[in-house]
């Protein structure tokens, strides 16, 4: 084993580059991403149509299902939901999280490194004849690590799940904040093609009405309230164009296309389903709301972190062997043991923090499901108490605007005045806007609903 000076044994030459190349083979490597706004303007464009259609009919989400989007770009509510899902750019970038879970949970599977330690003493003062280069050789290793590798690992894997939960999660929410601002546009095109209606009918009433007063028919207060009318279904239809170009703004924004983009959209096919009864939302609070999922898995990954914090109260134990020799050209082999004394840091601090976590975890767990619940069972009642309102709304619109038939053929016999024919007219298209309204809040909140629950209401039990 001993050798002088700068020699080496002939056998053993290869161990050096050997070596450096089995750490070098481990080593990642630095690729430059630059965030120009070329790179970002292509990473927010939106996919081909095509592409888009592809996606959208092999979609795989735990509470989405695939959508057919038509060959002219056409899609209900429920497919602008699904487009937010592929392409809105917030949830690309909170995908990204999976990443850095998934790297986490690498690194907690790792072992911490074993340490080498190399030292040469070289005689330069004394009695140096015949003496030789001393050197030692060491390797040491942090046993400790051994204790709480598992629950490091499954702390990790908890976290990794619940990260993957809360992504998902997030995607339901942008799905159903699209699908709401479709339905709201759906339901102001409708609105905004009656308000036209009633303007054009308005400005027949009211060019009839200044042909009559020029005759002497009626009077110019007749003409007046005509006019009025007039006036009022504009600044209506106004307000609704307003709202309606605000509402298809939020939705290219939430289905990540540039503002201004036309989306057709067509009507859901078939009846909307009645509202479902408590066993089908406590179901589905239980069953599919993937943010409780994440909270548990969370939860599941701090015990597993107060675990590991327990266990690191064992005293951290270092193992070392090593191989020497000295000037004297005499060999040892050794080993030794590194013990810490835990007099004063016995890991209180952490198993606190830990602990504390913990409870803030169970906490905030049983506070949300309370809260979804809660949210859940709102939504469900108000949904349930506009049902007999729009009953009751229709048959008021059905009847006012059989008084304005009657008012109408009246008028032209001479039985009543212009004023009153149009009033009467005026509180039947009141009502059968008022209508469209209650149907429209029923879609919102049947959308608010599955967005509480984390479930689509079609096929609900009642």
């Amino acid at each position: 084993m001993a050798y002088s000076g700068g020699e080496q044994p002939a056998g053993r030459a290869w161990l050096v580059p050997l070596s450096a190349a089995l750490l070098l083979a481990g080593c990642e490597t630095y690729a430059p991403r630059p965030a120009t706004e070329e790179s970002l303007a292509r990473d927010v464009a939106p996919p081909e149509a095509a592409q888009l259609a592809r996606e959208a009919a092999n979609l795989k989400h735990p509470l989405l299902g695939p959508v057919e989007i038509g060959a002219d770009g056409s899609m209900t509510p429920q497919g602008a939901a699904v487009v937010a899902v592929i392409q809105n750019p917030s949830l690309r970038a909170a995908r990204a999280q999976r990443g850095v879970a998934a790297a986490q949970l690498l690194q907690a599977g790792i072992l911490p490194n074993p340490q080498l330690s190399l030292s040469m003493d070289f005689p330069i003062s004394g009695a140096t004849n015949g003496t030789l280069t001393a050197y030692g050789v060491g390797a040491s290793w942090d046993v400790t690590a051994l204790i709480t590798h598992e629950q490091e690992q499954l702390a990790a894997a908890h976290a990794a799940q619940a990260v993957n939960l809360e992504v998902a999660w997030q995607e339901w929410q942008v799905a159903l904040g699209a699908k709401l601002h479709a339905a709201r546009a759906l339901w102001l095109t409708r609105e905004c093609k009656e308000l036209e209606s009633q303007v054009s009918q308005a400005e027949e009433v009211l060019q009839a009405s200044r042909e009559n007063t020029r005759e002497g028919l009626q009077t110019v207060i007749d003409e007046q309230a005509a006019a009025a009318m007039v006036e009022k279904r504009r600044s209506a239809l106004l307000a609704s164009r307003t709202e309606l170009s605000s509402e298809q703004g939020m939705l290219c924004q939430a289905m990540g296309l540039p503002i201004g983009t036309p989306v057709r959209l067509v009507e859901e096919p078939g009846e909307a389903s009645p509202a479902p009864g408590e066993r089908w939302v406590d179901e589905a609070i239980s069953n599919s709301r993937l943010d409780l999922a994440a909270l548990r898995a969370g939860y599941a990954s701090q015990e597993s972190k107060v675990h590991a914090a327990v266990q690191s109260q064992f005293p951290k134990i270092g193992l070392g062997f090593t191989r020497a020799r000295d000037t004297s050209d005499v060999g040892t082999i050794g080993f030794g043991i590194t013990l810490d004394l835990p007099v004063f840091d016995r890991g209180q601090g952490r198993i606190g923090v830990e602990r504390a976590t913990r409870q803030q975890l169970f906490e905030e767990l049983a506070a949300r499901t309370f809260d979804a619940k809660a949210d859940a069972m709102r939504a469900r009642e108000e949904l349930m108490s506009l049902e007999p309102q729009i009953e009751q709304a229709s048959r008021t619109a059905d009847r006012l605007t059989e008084l304005a038939e009657t008012l109408k053929a009246a008028r032209t016999e001479g039985l009543t005045d212009a004023i009153q024919e149009n009033q009467a007219a005026g509180d039947a298209a009141d009502a059968r806007l008022g209508v469209m309204n209650l149907r429209r809040q029923q879609d919102e909140l049947r959308i608010g609903l599955e967005a509480a629950t984390g479930r689509l209401l079609e096929g609900a039990m009642p």
